[in-house]
């Protein structure tokens, strides 16, 4: 695999990158420490959020599965889509 010039460089500035933020991470650590509690704890909440709003629409979700799977079957075994005639092949 060809290793280019700007791959070169990308890879030095990643070098560089950690090494000055491993050689000074005792002094921002607690700087930081503040930020990333905040934003774990906002994406805690979110994924709080998330999964209620999941359970509420699950019922519907599997409703409209079993609406599915038991729609009406065309002459070979196809789905008839809402009425329209279409028909498309059965995986069952």
């Amino acid at each position: 695999m060809p290793f280019s010039r700007s791959n070169l460089l990308t890879f030095g500035a990643g070098l560089v990158a950690g090494a000055a933020g491993y050689a000074t991470y005792p002094k921002w650590k607690h700087k930081v420490a503040p930020l990333v509690s905040a934003v774990v704890a906002g994406a805690s909440a979110a994924f709080q959020d998330a999964q209620a709003a999941a359970a509420e629409v699950a019922p519907d979700a599997d409703a409209n599965a079993h609406a599915a799977h038991e729609a009406t079957r065309g002459p070979w075994g196809a789905t008839d889509r809402n009425g329209s005639g279409v028909t498309t092949p059965s995986t069952l």
